[in-house]
């Protein structure tokens, strides 16, 4: 057998499966409809999960009221503003999340730590006084991606930091 006739039945036989499969597929898909079964037959599946499976998430973020002595129409995140020294940061980002766990567990030692941390670190350099509220927001993330909408922002703890 030369090399373009293995060629060739290999291409036949690739074919030969790909048909297979094919009206194996269709096969399936067109009993489903017909009897009206609402189970999935496997290996084949309506993959409809990911339309009803729930993708809320909820973190907390610190919302800038004021900076001194001048409040902020409307309050922004942390994350959204410019003013401070690199918001956008993963360590701000951690740092925040442990400030909310801290307080919600209660260790207000250590949310008083973290939130002077926060201010040394990143709201210091660039405003003498600053007032925040430490909030818990829920959302769902293609929608706050979209559109930067919450779900739900709920108030923890108000704040104020000055040198």
């Amino acid at each position: 057998m030369t090399e373009s006739q293995r060629y060739l039945q290999r291409y036949w036989m690739i074919l030969a499966i790909a048909a297979f499969l094919y009206v194996t597929v269709a096969g399936v898909t067109l009993l489903r409809a017909r009897t009206g079964a609402n189970t999935e037959i496997f290996p084949i599946f309506s993959w409809d999960l990911f339309s009803v499976v729930p993708n809320e998430t909820m973190d907390y973020g610190l919302r800038v009221l004021e900076v001194d002595g001048k409040p902020l129409e409307p309050p922004q995140f942390l994350e959204q503003l410019t003013l401070f020294s690199r918001p956008f940061r993963i360590s701000v980002h951690m740092a925040i999340q442990e400030l909310g766990v801290a307080h919600v567990r209660g260790d207000t030692e250590r949310a008083r730590a973290l939130a002077h941390m926060l201010y040394e670190n990143h709201l210091g350099g660039a405003a003498r006084r600053v007032r925040f509220e430490l909030v818990e927001r829920r959302f769902d993330v293609l929608t706050r991606v979209r559109s930067g909408r919450f779900a739900s922002l709920t108030p923890i703890d108000l704040a104020e930091l000055h040198p």
